[in-house]
């Protein structure tokens, strides 16, 4: 996996400015762009801590309101999500969580042969990502 941020883009979402980090995907040959903003980046963040304590590197700090759009932060934000994703084990990658907000399942395959289709980011939620819960079963 090659994963660069290579772009901050501010787009307007119901009257509201946004940044959002354009992503640019790699595996093996297939290659991809998604963008995502730091709150979709920052979920998966917690989430990947959640499950693996101590294996996850630390994330770009949250910022207050008045420095959110100004152009040097955005970059220097850039910058160190990048350093994150590139210091992100690559068994990391294979999780639902990685996987969902990169859109690496965009790599399978249905029964046609046909690439699956990825969700739209309208659609996108991490709540739906499933959670496998290990059970014990005693006889």
């Amino acid at each position: 996996y090659i994963v660069n941020i290579t772009a901050a883009k501010t787009n307007t979402i119901q009257g509201q400015r946004v940044v959002e980090f354009v992503i640019n995907v790699k595996v093996d040959e297939k290659e991809w762009t998604v963008s995502r903003r730091y709150s979709v980046l920052f979920e998966m963040h917690k989430r990947l801590k959640g499950r693996f304590p101590g294996q996850v590197p630390d994330f770009p700090p949250r910022i207050n309101l008045f420095t959110k759009e100004d152009a040097a932060f955005i970059e220097k934000r850039r910058l160190l999500l990048n350093k994150y994703f590139v210091s992100l084990k690559q068994e990391l990658y294979e999780t639902d969580e990685v996987q969902s907000v990169l859109e690496i399942h965009r790599l399978t395959q249905n029964v046609s042969g046909n690439v699956a289709k990825p969700p739209s980011f309208a659609s996108f939620r991490l709540d739906n990502i499933p959670v496998a819960i290990p059970v014990l079963c005693v006889d």
